[in-house]
């Protein structure tokens, strides 16, 4: 199973665009990657992903709980523009 991470970014008055994308093989072991500087560990349980993003004081900010075939969506709080993720699973 794969989980692949697509990057936007947004702000006010302009139009949203997708400006990446990254595709991170799944296995028994926890897998560490960054959305746009921040720590995320994604560790797959009985088909389902479990996404852990964190500050950088190590502290748990989000939880994300991805079942098998499913999406997810993610956007850090911002107030005027930033980046948001969204998180899909494939077989491939």
């Amino acid at each position: 199973m794969k989980l692949k991470v697509v990057t936007h970014f947004w702000s006010v008055g302009n139009r949203t665009k997708r400006v990446g994308s990254k595709k991170y093989k799944l296995g028994e072991e926890p897998i560490n990657f960054e959305l746009h500087a921040l720590p995320a560990t994604a560790v797959l349980k009985d088909e389902t992903v479990y996404i852990e993003v964190r500050n950088y004081a190590n502290e748990i900010i989000k939880k994300i709980e991805i079942k098998k075939g499913g999406k997810s969506y993610y956007r850090p709080f911002s107030m005027d523009a930033g980046y948001e993720f969204t998180f899909k699973l494939s077989r491939f």
